[in-house]
């Protein structure tokens, strides 16, 4: 049984393989696995991850299965009320469960009243734009940075949310 809750500091270091683990087995033929460790050891070491705890207006959440985590959302309330996916990774052991999209309901449910969510995606991380487009979401630009980072491209994605996707998920 999969269950969804607020990432704690003790969290860090399990969130954090899990991070390195579903970059490399996504990224590591798109960028290269030394790029790929590159970012990594930046992005998610557990200092950087710590500084996404306790920060208002933001949802981190992990998901486990009997213990494990498998899988981690991390997402920020933008000026304009909206809401910024920043991160949504389910460890490839665990992907085509339904894990990832309960998790991005429940990230959502976070932020009552949210007109909308947006996020970057690599645009050639062809498995994350379908998920993303199974799940309602559209391509509204593109961007030469993502993350932050000038050498990498960004696919932005939006999707626009009904009432119904405001409401907490239960169980």
């Amino acid at each position: 049984m999969i269950v969804f809750r607020d990432v704690e500091r003790s969290d860090l270091p399990k969130v954090g393989d899990l991070l390195v683990v579903t970059w490399h087995a996504t990224y590591d033929a798109i960028l290269g696995p030394a790029r790929v460790t590159e970012i990594t050891e930046s992005w998610h070491s557990v200092a950087n991850l710590g500084r996404q705890l306790g920060v208002p207006e933001t949802a981190f959440l992990l998901a486990e299965d009997r213990g494990d985590v498998v899988a981690a959302a991390y997402a920020t309330a933008a000026e304009n009320g909206s809401i910024m996916l920043r991160q949504l990774y389910v460890l490839p052991s665990a992907q085509g469960r339904g894990t990832g999209r309960a998790l991005l309901d429940e990230t959502v449910a976070r932020f009552p009243g949210a007109p909308r969510v947006r996020l970057e995606v690599e645009p050639k991380n062809v498995s994350a734009i379908r998920f993303y487009e199974r799940n309602g979401f559209r391509p509204i630009a593109t961007a030469a940075s993502c993350g932050g980072r000038s050498d990498l491209a960004a696919l932005i994605m939006e999707k626009a949310l009904t009432p119904s996707a405001w409401r907490s998920r239960e169980g």
